[in-house]
């Protein structure tokens, strides 16, 4: 009995942003031609999934490649970024860094305005 896998589930905005990215407008892969616009595409795959707080595994995102084309080890890399993109976008800012800048504008505010002297 052979195992089957699972389709990875996909909203239709994921969808979307996933052909934008992975296929091209004649139904090829991405894999097999290069555009100047793949990383921003795949960017923007990945903010449509952490803004639906989707977080795909890097097999999910490599099965999906896989089956528009992808080569494996390409959908493999692919699959990993994915996953260390969304774990930036998922990373909170450490409250000091909040702090710090908001002193830094705050400080800013408080020294008077100076007008500049025209020539």
């Amino acid at each position: 009995m052979s195992q089957r896998k699972r389709q990875v589930p996909l909203s239709p905005s994921m969808r979307l942003a996933f052909q934008s990215f992975a296929v091209n407008s004649d139904g090829s892969a991405v894999a097999t031609s290069s555009h100047p616009y793949d990383d921003e595409r795949f960017y923007a795959f990945v903010r449509v999934c952490h803004r639906l707080r989707r977080r795909l595994s890097e097999a999910q995102v490599s099965q999906l490649l896989c089956g528009v084309g992808f080569p494996k080890d390409e959908a493999d890399e692919w699959g990993s970024l994915f996953y260390h993109c969304y774990g930036v976008l998922s990373t909170p800012i450490p409250q000091y860094a909040i702090s710090r800048e908001r002193d830094e504008i705050l400080r800013g505010l408080r020294q008077p305005y100076r007008k500049r002297e025209s020539r």
